[in-house]
């Protein structure tokens, strides 16, 4: 059930977040009380905010047309990052969103709003930005497997988790170091 109004998805993300931290909590003081051993939950929860994985060399070296408009896109991006680190989700979508206004074919601002709106919990909205950013991306792959692990982030919150697993191998497989979708995949019990 894809959760339709705020209240819903507020609801989803407080039980996600609360059964994330008690599998965190089990895993890691698990083997420290020994006597008490709790199971492992079965169900599946959405994960963990994430930020953009460290980049492949590919994309140190993407270039820009040097148009007014990309120089400002580029700067509130910049800005949009900051707030993401500090988890400041409403600012940096805001800052974001501008970015995309000034420069629609900026791939990196549909790469950090999937990222954003993942972070937010709301999966619908960031599997469309992934998906935006696989189109503009599809000849870069390091860019690549990085949208196609925000897309797989965004269909784990949608409970899409064979799909999800999926675009995680594709990842993989675009860029073997996408830490990221590793994780990912060895989490949903792919690799």
């Amino acid at each position: 059930m894809v959760p339709r109004t705020a209240k819903e998805r507020e609801i989803r993300r407080k039980h996600c977040s609360a059964a994330w931290k008690l599998s965190l909590a089990v895993a890691v003081f698990g083997p420290l009380l020994g006597a008490c051993s709790l199971p492992a939950p079965k169900t599946h929860t959405s994960p963990p905010p994430t930020a953009i994985s460290r980049p492949p060399e590919d994309l140190r070296s993407l270039t820009f047309p040097t148009s007014p408009e990309m120089r400002a896109s580029l700067q509130l991006i910049e800005r949009a990052k900051e707030a993401l680190e500090e988890n400041r989700l409403d600012h940096a979508i805001s800052l974001l969103e501008k970015a995309l206004s000034l420069a629609p074919d900026n791939p990196l601002a549909d790469l950090y709003l999937a990222d954003a709106w993942n972070r937010k919990g709301v999966p619908e909205r960031a599997l469309g930005f992934a998906q935006r950013a696989q189109m503009k991306l599809s000849n870069r792959p390091g860019w690549l497997s990085l949208a196609l692990t925000q897309e797989g982030l965004a269909l784990e919150g949608l409970y899409r988790f064979d799909v999800a697993k999926g675009r995680y191998k594709e990842a993989l497989r675009l860029y073997p170091g996408n830490a990221r979708a590793r994780e990912r995949l060895r989490t949903l019990g792919g690799l």
